[in-house]
């Protein structure tokens, strides 16, 4: 019932959202062609843009990174990336998420940055066993939020600064994965 609320709620923030005016030439102009990186950050976005409609060609294989940060997203409705078969990185910071079921990114993405948001839960991040560094510093997450991610096996990095999480529960972290590939940034 969730799934389906998600995404009316979705259909109705895109077609009602008050993003600036978008063309094909909007993402044109963001791209970067040396980092490979389409550069969407600070745009006033207050909902994600329909890629598919706008963009088509074989310059959107090359896309690696996504920087949606510093914007006013709440929701990104399933297979708003599917146009993008080589994203390895996605940067949502600066937005305005607060529940990890409205966040739906493509399963093979490696970094993923959602620092400065208002998320509280973190159960949904199960699905995606890819992530190798995650930044989550600054929302409203609690220790037991935090044990669902750490059965992470590519897990490289997962920094944590500005939550509520206990100095112990870390402790308890570090001890159990005794791995030098992972690091907890508090």
């Amino acid at each position: 019932m969730r799934k389906y609320l998600t995404i009316i709620v979705s259909l109705f923030i895109l077609s009602s959202c008050g993003n600036p005016e978008i063309s094909s030439e909007y993402f044109i102009e963001r791209y970067d062609r040396e980092t490979y990186t389409l550069d969407l950050s600070n745009q006033n976005l207050e909902a994600l843009p329909v890629f598919r409609k706008y963009m088509t060609g074989s310059w959107l294989q090359d896309i690696y990174r996504i920087d949606l940060s510093q914007n006013d997203i709440q929701i990104i409705p399933e297979g708003s990336f599917d146009i993008f078969p080589n994203l390895n990185t996605i940067n949502l910071a600066s937005n305005d998420f607060r529940f990890g079921s409205d966040i739906n990114i493509p399963k093979t993405v490696k970094t993923l940055s959602l620092s400065d948001n208002n998320l509280s839960d973190i159960t949904w991040f199960s699905e995606y066993a890819e992530l190798s560094r995650v930044d989550l510093t600054n929302n409203d997450l609690e220790d037991i939020d935090l044990a669902e991610l750490w059965g992470f096996k590519k897990l490289v990095e997962l920094r944590v600064e500005g939550n509520n999480i206990s100095p112990k529960l870390l402790e308890s972290i570090n001890k159990i994965n005794n791995a030098p590939r992972k690091k907890i940034v508090q």
